[in-house]
């Protein structure tokens, strides 16, 4: 059976021992200056600054990563939004809590925008950036398969998805870890 296209960004799958998922996760503030949506599965990069989320708490700041950019890691969720309970993804320019999965360890799976071969289990990747699903709340990142070989870049391809009928092909769905993450050294990735 053929893959389905199923965009849905970074997925939260365990950690590089086969541990069920109990990644590290922490609050991040995503700014009110910030006229980029985000949404569940968006890689992320720390701006450099720490501001007072939506929760009454001051946080590092975060922004949607960009092809090539170091990550601090995905968000796998937001501070609920009292004045929008049914939201469940930031729109632009509206100040929110972002919880991202930080941990240098974790596994994800996400989709890949090329036809997925054997041959791309161990190489590298960067993201390309897509419109997030308002509807589902979900990123519209991939795995941009154009932009895939043995540098530096910020996806390491581990594995094809253990989900029932994955296969290699059109719409490939990989298993992948944060390679440039902010909690790693980059140096020599």
């Amino acid at each position: 059976m053929a893959n389905t296209n199923t965009i849905f960004g970074l997925r939260l799958l365990n950690n590089g021992y086969g541990a069920p998922i109990n990644a590290q996760t922490h609050p991040y503030t995503v700014a009110a200056l910030d006229n980029v949506a985000l949404f569940v599965g968006d890689l992320v990069k720390l701006t450099g600054e720490c501001d007072l989320g939506d929760d009454g708490f001051y946080h590092p700041t975060i922004t949607q990563a960009a092809a090539t950019d170091e990550a601090i890691g995905v968000v796998v969720g937001f501070y609920v939004n009292p004045n929008s309970l049914n939201q469940i993804h930031r729109t632009a320019s509206t100040l929110r809590t972002a919880i991202v999965c930080d941990d240098p360890l974790a596994y994800f799976s996400i989709q890949s925008t090329g036809v997925g071969a054997a041959a791309d289990i161990g190489l590298c990747a960067d993201v390309t950036v897509g419109a997030g699903n308002t509807i589902t709340g979900l990123s519209g990142m991939q795995l941009d398969h154009a932009a895939m070989d043995a540098t530096a870049r910020q996806l390491k391809i581990v594995a094809l998805s253990q989900e029932i009928n994955a296969e290699f092909g059109a719409y490939t769905k990989f298993i992948v870890y944060i390679n440039k993450h902010a909690h790693r050294s980059t140096t020599g990735v």
